[in-house]
């Protein structure tokens, strides 16, 4: 298997040996957004390079709350450029700020706590049971 990611130059495979983060943000699945831009937009790409249109997205079914929004990766040690206004640069420097404010050690900044998910959940019988 092989990685791409998509960049000004097209697609191009991320090599074995670089070392990062992969983002992914989701957004509610009720096509809203999508259904508001220019049916034409090209609003993503797909591995091959082919463009996937806001009028596609705003047509696709519907069968989950949350949907894929868009991707990025972060190279460990990379800098940041200058994020472009409503892009997911701006989330990505949000979710690296937290994760170091989170990495801090001795930090009273923010606490972290592990919670178990009760066994049901985890492999998917008897949700209702749990929510009251």
């Amino acid at each position: 298997m092989r990685w791409l990611a998509n960049s000004s130059g097209g697609p191009a495979a991320i090599p074995d040996d670089y070392h990062g983060v992969w983002l992914t943000f989701y957004t509610p699945e009720d096509a809203a957004g999508y259904a508001q831009m220019d049916p034409a937009a090209v609003v993503a790409l797909a591995p091959d390079g082919s463009p996937t249109t806001a009028g596609e997205l705003a047509r696709a079914p519907r069968t989950a709350p949350l949907g894929w929004d868009n991707e990025l990766v972060l190279a460990f040690g990379g800098a940041f450029e200058e994020p472009k206004p409503n892009t997911c640069d701006q989330w990505a420097q949000t979710v690296y700020t937290a994760w170091q404010l989170m990495s801090q050690g001795g930090s009273r900044l923010v606490d972290s706590e592990t919670v178990p998910r009760p066994r049901a959940l985890s492999d998917g019988r008897d949700v209702d049971a749990h929510r009251g």
